[in-house]
């Protein structure tokens, strides 16, 4: 996502803020999660925003540096056994099976504290900046985000079938439409087993139209899962793309409103970033999420709405969007 100017930028300040040292095996664990193949899109959002009231990127490239030791630090702890249980993280071992469980538990908490190191020794407006990343990585951001995320694990969201529909297929199968008997029986004998099968066929009847009137409610239940689903795409994911666009736009001296509208871009990018993810794990490998319960269809129409939501927010700044708009487009089509 960064063009190579910036991109250089960011690495030459990585290793000036984090010099390597082979014979030290925690510093070499920061810098390998750093230093591997990635979009930098958190980092890039802060100078993107930055330029949109004219600011220079070697001037907030520290600022992108401390968000990008944020990321990092998340990436490990996710990848983590008692997280996300992941071996490989872009394409290259995880940190903790590259190195060991410990030296990745203290590499994330590392990264943690070295970002707010560098971003306490800013000249200007560092408490703003600090109070707006920690607002959006704490218990209302990406930690509590992966908290909800890890108890929600035991949850299945697809589309289960009901009670009466499985008991509907397994009457159906066994339930003749009428009795008659092999051996001799009188015909009242005949006729009381026919109006007994009659009632259940009956019975069964009156249970479905109760359940078509159920599914009512049932579409009310896959609502609020895709709404505890967006909840925490909200807090894992968007809430640091928000505070990235905020923080380049209290870089840049940007007015409240103006902070507003790259702060709801950064939240409607973080959930199309999400939701696309979605859909291709889904298509990968049936994971249980958004896609599980509302198919695709109606989640590209979401990512549709939030589109233009960010088109929307983005058309409020006078300045420089260039770079912003195209984000949103290649998030959108690409993820």
């Amino acid at each position: 996502m960064l063009d190579e100017t910036t991109k250089n930028l960011l690495i030459v300040e990585v290793n000036k803020l984090l010099p390597e040292n082979s014979e030290n095996k925690l510093i070499s664990a920061m810098r390998y999660i750093l230093l591997a193949p990635a979009k930098h899109i958190r980092s890039f959002l802060v100078v993107a925003s930055s330029r949109v009231f004219n600011a220079e990127a070697k001037k907030v490239i520290s600022v992108a540096a401390a968000i990008e030791f944020v990321h990092a630090y998340s990436l490990i702890h996710d990848d983590l056994p008692c997280m996300d249980n992941s071996d490989t993280r872009r394409s290259q071992l995880s940190c903790h099976k590259k190195f060991d469980e410990a030296t990745a538990v203290l590499a994330g908490d590392a990264l943690l504290t070295l970002a707010f190191e560098v971003l306490s020794s800013l000249n200007e407006k560092r408490c703003e900046i600090i109070k707006v990343l920690s607002q959006a990585i704490g218990i209302r951001g990406m930690v509590g985000g992966q908290a909800l995320d890890i108890n929600s694990e035991h949850i299945d969201f697809s589309p289960q079938p009901s009670v009466i529909q499985v008991a509907d297929t397994g009457i159906q199968k066994a339930l003749p439409t009428s009795i008659s008997c092999k051996k001799p029986c009188d015909s009242g004998a005949e006729h009381e087993m026919d109006s007994s099968v009659s009632y259940l066929h009956d019975t069964l009847s009156t249970l479905k139209l109760q359940h078509s009137y159920d599914c009512m409610y049932d579409a009310g239940m896959t609502s609020g899962q895709a709404d505890k689903i967006k909840e925490i795409h909200l807090m894992k994911t968007a809430k640091l793309f928000a505070a990235s666009c905020e923080i380049g736009a209290i870089i840049g001296g940007a007015t409240d409103k103006q902070r507003k509208a790259l702060y709801n871009y950064g939240i409607n990018l973080g959930l199309i970033f999400q939701a696309k993810d979605d859909i291709e794990d889904y298509e990968q490998d049936k994971t249980n999420n958004l896609m599980s319960v509302l198919g695709k269809s109606e989640v590209e129409d979401y990512i549709d709405g939030l589109f233009k939501q960010g088109l929307d927010n983005l058309s409020a700044l006078s300045g420089d969007t260039n770079y912003l708009y195209d984000l949103l487009n290649q998030v959108k089509k690409d993820g």
